[in-house]
């Protein structure tokens, strides 16, 4: 079953407006993401210096090894950093570090992926931000009386906001920020095993790190 929540515009023109946002089937989703994942590892290659930096900073938390702290030896010298008791607990540390690192990427896939994700796409030439953005915000509907009613049509140029959706709906260009996020997130899964290999090629290109 795919899924779905409803977002409440708290803020702004769009105040009280209640949006509902379903899951892409599985196929139009795989296709929409490996399109979209393309274009940011583009992007990332392109990309000037402060802009790899940033991102750089946002994947280092979740990439980069975990700092172990050296188990702190007895002052008397009765164990040096050489004796095997030191070294398993040390390892053992070690893993623990690695471990909870390993725990925080699984429990927070949707930081991982906004680290590159809207930030690159709104860097992305308008044409591709366009196509990518619009096509994810089709999935968003907009509560009209007692139904929902889809906020985005398909023309020959693509997906576009619908009039009725810009005149009355959708007025405020934080929601429509707000929707772009909350309709990103709930595709985060289709994005979480390609950051590693964009993150890899910021590092590359910047050489941030020896």
């Amino acid at each position: 079953m795919r899924r779905s929540h409803i977002v409440a515009v708290k803020h702004g023109r769009d105040k009280g407006r209640h949006f509902q946002i379903t899951e892409m089937c599985a196929f139009d989703c795989e296709g929409w993401a490996r399109n979209a994942v393309s274009e940011a590892y583009r992007c990332a290659l392109a990309s000037d210096a402060p802009l790899l930096q940033t991102l750089a900073g946002g994947f280092r938390d979740f990439f980069e090894a975990p700092e172990v702290e050296p188990i702190k030896l007895p002052s008397d010298g009765s164990l040096t950093a050489d004796d095997p008791i030191i070294k398993q607990a040390q390892k053992e540390r070690a893993q623990a570090a690695e471990e909870a690192s390993e725990q925080k990427r699984e429990q927070s896939p949707m930081q991982l992926v906004a680290s590159i994700g809207l930030q690159l796409f709104y860097r992305l030439p308008r044409a591709s931000q366009s196509a990518i953005l619009n096509e994810l915000m089709a999935c968003v509907s907009v509560k009209v009386g007692e139904a929902y009613l889809p906020i985005m049509e398909l023309r020959d140029t693509g997906w576009t906001l619908t009039e009725q959706a810009a005149d009355e709906y959708v007025t405020d260009p934080l929601t429509v920020r707000l929707l772009q996020r909350e309709a990103f997130a709930i595709h985060a899964d289709f994005f979480t095993a390609a950051v590693p290999y964009i993150y890899q090629a910021v590092r590359a290109r910047l050489s941030l790190y020896p």
